[in-house]
């Protein structure tokens, strides 16, 4: 049986997968460097993309889910690189 609000849950999944890599690359670099945004703004077309492939309508309930989601994606992959031992210094 099809319920489309999986397709909400699999689209916060995602979200959050997608923004942990550019959460731990956000780390490295200087607060507001030309870098540090390039991190933040670069994975906002692919959830765009995301969300388009699951053939969701972004509304007033999904939009802070979706945030929320790349709020934690974010922080999870900034938090990540505190505990990794091959950072740079």
């Amino acid at each position: 049986m099809y319920n489309p609000d999986w397709n909400i849950i699999y689209t916060c999944l995602a979200t959050i997968l997608v923004n942990l890599p550019f959460g731990y690359w956000r780390s490295a670099y200087r607060k507001f460097s030309f870098w540090w945004f390039v991190a933040i703004y670069f994975p906002v077309p692919l959830v765009v993309i995301i969300r388009k492939s699951f053939d969701l309508q972004l509304s007033f309930t999904l939009a802070p889910l979706l945030f929320g989601s790349f709020f934690i994606g974010q922080f999870a992959g900034k938090k990540l690189y505190a505990f990794v031992p091959w950072k740079k210094p």
